[in-house]
């Protein structure tokens, strides 16, 4: 009987991993783009920086899992990062931007970018047991 071969996480998990990476970028921009008919009060304000910090640990895991698949290499942390913060000021932008009746906030994206600074370590530890140089 011939021994099981090792199939790399990224390689193994491409499907999912594509798909939640997708389905995290609308999330991401529906949740912070589209129309809002309201105004958050105070103790909810403070919480939204909370899911704006979690939403951006989680598209930034995701985007940096998903260069890891695109270029079949592990990617520069720097780069998944500083592009992941380019995408949270994008963000911003476009909601001073759009007739959506929301407003760019620099708290915003302070929270986008802690979110995506404590990603970096779980990829760390993901891009060095994948990438075993």
């Amino acid at each position: 009987m011939t021994e099981p071969q090792h199939i790399p996480f990224f390689t193994r998990y491409r499907t999912p991993i594509l798909a939640l990476f997708v389905l995290a970028t609308i999330a991401t921009l529906v949740g912070t783009l589209f129309p809002a008919s309201y105004t958050l009060p105070d103790s909810i304000w403070k919480q939204d920086k909370v899911g704006h910090f979690l939403m951006f640990l989680i598209w930034t895991t995701l985007f940096g899992a998903f260069l890891a698949i695109k270029n079949h290499a592990r990617p520069r942390l720097w780069v998944v990062f500083i592009l992941s913060a380019a995408f949270g000021l994008t963000i911003e932008l476009l909601q001073l931007a759009l007739p959506t009746n929301r407003s760019a906030e620099l708290y915003d994206f302070v929270a986008d970018i802690l979110g995506s600074l404590v990603a970096i370590y779980p990829l760390h530890l993901m891009f060095k047991r994948a990438f075993k140089e």
